[in-house]
């Protein structure tokens, strides 16, 4: 109904770029639903109506990252590319567009073409005092495969200087050398990043990595550390439980795991991580396993319906407890 409303509204003032714009979106939202085929007549109409609204408003970017999109997703490289330039051009200050440009070139396997793109988008936000924040464009968070992981890892070592100040391009540089295994080299990142800066995350992400490498000893000093620096992050605890298991102390790490489970917001972690197994056999531990599994209920308890059931006499009712 809101396309056919839009279509007669389009039809009657086709110079109502508002409107424009709408039709244009709501033929190619399906898109985001896989409901259109990429030869669809809805989707041939869609670009069509966006273009007349980019002619209408040819100074607004907000088609251009419409097109830059809808052509993405019928695998027209070319034709998306383009689109996220024009969206640039309109408005070079935003690094949301900088960032869809080099995000795309890099799904293209296009490297060159992405550091010539994030070149000018760190230009930008050097400007703005966000260098920080160009960098976490780049982030993913469901994680990088290790194709991927190598593109963006060679992205930002060509730009050494700007990643070398960057709290959030040494995180970032060592999640891709972690996603392609080369622990070291990630291990190296997150130090100079506590340099930067010392904060509990970064100290966790040096226990688990530690881990990775069978390197439990400085595993815990990493675990240690965190905690001397926020004695609440609990779920700090799982790095030194793990660790203390696998230096023999299961005891101390019964201990740790026991701290996560009785905290006012218990903290529940992988009881089957390797480097926990040693402590399956002990009753503490599988106590703790029961605990975790045993369900969870915010409900208060139901009431129990004390009134006879029919054919039944009353029962009288208990004093007390």
């Amino acid at each position: 109904r809101a396309v056919e409303l839009l279509k007669e509204i389009t039809k009657r003032w086709p110079n109502f770029a508002p409107a424009q714009l709408a039709l244009g979106r709501e033929l190619l939202t399906p898109f985001d639903e896989d409901a259109l085929s990429p030869l669809s007549q809805d989707a041939e109409q869609g670009f069509a109506v966006l273009l007349r609204y980019a002619r209408l408003v040819p100074d607004d970017p907000r088609v251009w990252r419409d097109l830059a999109q809808g052509y993405e997703q019928l695998e027209k490289p070319v034709e998306a590319e383009a689109a996220y330039r024009s969206a640039i051009e309109r408005d070079r200050s935003y690094l949301d567009h900088h960032a869809a440009l080099v995000n795309f070139l890099l799904n293209q396997e296009e490297p060159a073409k992405a550091k010539t793109a994030f070149s000018q988008m760190l230009k930008v936000a050097a400007e703005q005092d966000a260098i920080d924040e160009a960098f976490e464009y780049l982030n993913d968070e469901e994680g990088f495969d290790p194709d991927s992981a190598r593109l963006r890892e060679d992205l930002l070592l060509a730009f050494p200087k700007e990643v070398a100040t960057s709290l959030s391009a040494l995180r970032l540089l060592a999640d891709l050398q972690e996603a392609q295994n080369k622990i070291t080299e990630a291990i190296k990142s997150t130090q100079r990043a506590i340099a930067l800066e010392a904060v509990v995350e970064d100290y966790e992400t040096l226990s688990r990595l530690y881990r990775q490498q069978r390197r439990f000893t400085e595993a815990l000093a990493a675990a240690n550390q965190a905690l001397k620096l926020d004695d609440n992050a609990i779920y700090i605890q799982f790095e030194r439980a793990c660790s203390l298991a696998q230096l023999g102390r299961k005891r101390e790490a019964i201990a740790a795991l026991k701290l996560m489970m009785d905290g006012e917001q218990p903290y529940f972690f992988d009881a089957d991580d390797p480097d926990l197994q040693s402590l399956a056999a002990m009753p503490e531990f599988r106590a703790i396993k029961e605990k975790m599994n045993a369900p969870v209920t915010n409900e208060a308890p139901a009431k129990q319906d004390k009134s006879p059931k029919p054919n039944e006499p009353a029962k009288p009712v208990k004093q007390g407890n």
